[in-house]
C-alpha cells in the first residue's frame, strides 16, 4: 500500500513538471512570435515570468534565460533597399554622354587644339537645355569624314567657336577649313562665338567679315564656366530656326 502511494505521488509530481515545462515553452514561443502579446491570466506552478524564465527539462526548476539579442541588419542590405540616386557628374567633360544617334540640333565646329575644353563645357550647358549637340569624338580608324558630313548636313544650327586659327587647313582630310567651306557653300545657319581678337586665316576673316557674333574669351582657369547669356543666345537662335 505504501509503495502504491509513493508511485502515485511520483506520477503526480512528474505530471506537474510536464505541465510547468509545456506552459513555459508555450509562453516563450508566444513572446518570440508576438512580443506584444500579454501573459495569460492563469496560475503557474512555478510563479515565474515565462518570457524571462525557462523550466529545466530534468529538474523542473525555473532558470533565468537571457533575452534574445536584437537583430543586426547588414548595412549593405540597407543600401540595396534604398532608392537609387542619380549619378552626378563632376565636370562637363569628365564623363561625356554618348553621341546622339538621330539628327542633331546643334553642331559644334571647333579646333580641338585651341577650344576643345570650351566646346565640351558649351555642349554640357546646351544639353542641360534639352538640346542634342554633336561634338566630334570619333576614334581613330572610323570614317571621320562621313560622320562629320552626315551630322553637319542634318543639323539645324552650327555653332562656330572662332579661335585664332579657326579655318586653318591641316590637310588631314577633315578640318575646320573643310567645315567652313561646306557651311558657306550650303548656306547653313551658324552662330559665331568669337574667342580671339583677330582671325589669322584669311578664309575665316573673309566669311566672318559682316557677321554678328558673341564674344567669349575664357581664361585658362574658367574654361568650364560657360556664361548664361551665351547659352541663352544660342538656344533662342535655335528655337527661332526650328519654328520657321
Amino acid at each position: 500500500m505504501a509503495a502504491w502511494a509513493d508511485a502515485r505521488l511520483r506520477a503526480s509530481q512528474a505530471w506537474k513538471r510536464r505541465q510547468s515545462q509545456s506552459w513555459c515553452v508555450e509562453q516563450v514561443l508566444v513572446a518570440l512570435i508576438h512580443p506584444s502579446t500579454k501573459r495569460r491570466e492563469r496560475d503557474h506552478p512555478c510563479q515565474t515570468d515565462a518570457p524571462a524564465y525557462l523550466a529545466c527539462s530534468r529538474t523542473g526548476r525555473s532558470t533565468p534565460v537571457a533575452p534574445p539579442p536584437p537583430k543586426v541588419v547588414n548595412p549593405r542590405l540597407i543600401e540595396h533597399c534604398q532608392p537609387m540616386k542619380p549619378v552626378l557628374q563632376h565636370g562637363p567633360w569628365r564623363h561625356r554622354p554618348a553621341e546622339p544617334t538621330g539628327p542633331t540640333d546643334i553642331f559644334l565646329s571647333v579646333r580641338f587644339n585651341e577650344g576643345l575644353l570650351a566646346a565640351q563645357s558649351l555642349q554640357h550647358a546646351l544639353e542641360l537645355r534639352g538640346l542634342r549637340v554633336f561634338l566630334c569624338s570619333v576614334q581613330a580608324g572610323c570614317d571621320l569624314i562621313t560622320t562629320i558630313a552626315e551630322h553637319l548636313d542634318a543639323t539645324r544650327l552650327v555653332v562656330i567657336l572662332g579661335t585664332e586659327t579657326y579655318g586653318y587647313d591641316t590637310g588631314s582630310g577633315c578640318c575646320t577649313a573643310d567645315e567652313l567651306k561646306y557651311i558657306a557653300a550650303e548656306q547653313k545657319p551658324f552662330f559665331l562665338v568669337k574667342m580671339c581678337e583677330r582671325f589669322r586665316v584669311p578664309l575665316a576673316r573673309f566669311i566672318f567679315a559682316d557677321v554678328m557674333y558673341h564674344v567669349w574669351k575664357p581664361t585658362s582657369g574658367h574654361v568650364n564656366l560657360t556664361p548664361d547669356p551665351l547659352v541663352n543666345s544660342i538656344a533662342v537662335r535655335y528655337h527661332t530656326l526650328a519654328a520657321t
